[in-house]
This record gives structure tokens, C-alpha cells and sequence, in this order.
């Protein structure tokens, strides 16, 4: 009876993996499949997978302020995320972190110095995304457009730890996105990113809302939506 049981488990086991691989992946080909996904696929950017998710990154914008005398580095994360698959699932959380871990220690210490946040703030809007389902009622799934601003922390932070721009920068070509799903996590790791000087207001399109707030307003304005 301990023999079949075992034996009845472990192909209970196999089964439940079969089932897991076994949703179709997601293509151009995809019936009724959504303008947003047409638009990842369309996309020529870099792309990167995990075992659930994939991604396709922009470059990483960044930008010395004020920019006459520069006290801090911004950093503008943006990539568009999209399932693989068709398998059901419930986000739980997405977040990014550098995969160099000086730098992530850095970026964790507490903010008692500057008022320019730490990796947890930069976070926040997408660190709880309960009942955050798909597909929907349609049946179909979507691909969202993530951007979020990180920054060196300000020249006070970096000399009390002895930190430096160069590392920094070059810490942001290769990043983690961490997506938690149902009771699962996947980490999708960027690499080789293309880092992108900006110097001056005239290297910013009229039309980068974002960037321009940055500048002018000293206003980081972070996003995830369907990628239109």
C-alpha cells in the first residue's frame, strides 16, 4: 500500500508539471490576442525571460540635477513586462533591485540624510498589486509598461558611504525585476543594459512628460499600464 501511494504521488507530481508547461505561448499568432501584446511583440528592444514573464527594456535614461551643479543622479528604469503563456495568474508584486549587491546594500540603508528615498519607495507603486488577475473577462492578456525612477541618493548619503557615480551607473546595466504570482516568484534578469547621459533640455522630446517634470519640477513620476 506504501509503494502505491508513493507511486500515486509521485505521478500525481509529474502530472501537476505536465499541466503547468502545457498552456500554449503567447504569439502574434494568438487568437483575439490583445493590441497590447501586438505591440510587445512589435517591439524592438532587447528581451529577457524568466520562467513565467518576459521583458523588453528600454535603455536607462539618466540625468544629473540641477543641472548646472548637480547634487543628485536620477536613474528612469522602463521596460514593457508580458506573460509567456496562456496560464491564469495573480501578480502579487513586481520590483526591481540592481543585481549587484554593494549597490543594492547602498540603495537599502535608511533615509535620514537627503529626503531622495531609498529602493523601497522607488518600489512602492507596484510592491502590493492584490487582485491583480489576468487575463480578464476577455479572456485575454495583457503586457504593461513599467517606468520608475531610482537615484544616487545625493552627494551628502554617497561621501558619508563612500560611494561613487561610476559604480552606481554602471551597477543599473544589469538588473533583477522580481514579479511575485499565486505562490510563485520569478526573477527576470536584465542585462548588458544600454545607459543613456542626458545633460541638457534639449536631449529631452517635447513629448517625455516624465523627464521634463524631473527637470523642471523636480518630480518623479513613476508608472505601470497597459502598454499603448
Amino acid at each position: 500500500m506504501k509503494k502505491l501511494f508513493k507511486y500515486l504521488f509521485i505521478t500525481f507530481l509529474l502530472f501537476g508539471c505536465t499541466i503547468q508547461k502545457d498552456y500554449p505561448t503567447l504569439s502574434l499568432e494568438t487568437a483575439s490576442i490583445s493590441d497590447t501584446m501586438v505591440n510587445y511583440f512589435n517591439l524592438d528592444q532587447p528581451q529577457f525571460e524568466g520562467n513565467a514573464f518576459q521583458v523588453k527594456s528600454f535603455r536607462i535614461d539618466t540625468i544629473s540635477l540641477p543641472l548646472d551643479d548637480p547634487e543628485v543622479t536620477y536613474y528612469r528604469i522602463h521596460f514593457v513586462i508580458a506573460p509567456k503563456t496562456e496560464m491564469p495568474f495573480e501578480m502579487k508584486s513586481l520590483e526591481v533591485q540592481p543585481s549587484n549587491q554593494f549597490i543594492l546594500d547602498y540603495f537599502k540603508l535608511p533615509d535620514s540624510l537627503t529626503g531622495y528615498g531609498s529602493i523601497k519607495d522607488w518600489n512602492y507603486l507596484t510592491s502590493k498589486l492584490n487582485g491583480f488577475k489576468s487575463p480578464l473577462d476577455d479572456h485575454r492578456f495583457t503586457a504593461y509598461e513599467y517606468t520608475s525612477f531610482f537615484n544616487s541618493r545625493g552627494k551628502i548619503m554617497m561621501e558619508t558611504h563612500n560611494m561613487d557615480n561610476a559604480i552606481i551607473e554602471s551597477a543599473f546595466k544589469n538588473l533583477d525585476v522580481i514579479i511575485k504570482y499565486d505562490d510563485k516568484t520569478d526573477i527576470i534578469k536584465l542585462t548588458d543594459l544600454t545607459i543613456n547621459p542626458l545633460t541638457s533640455l534639449d536631449q529631452i522630446a517635447d513629448d517625455d512628460t516624465q523627464l521634463l517634470n524631473l527637470v523642471q519640477s523636480n518630480q518623479t513620476q513613476g508608472s505601470f499600464k497597459p502598454f499603448r
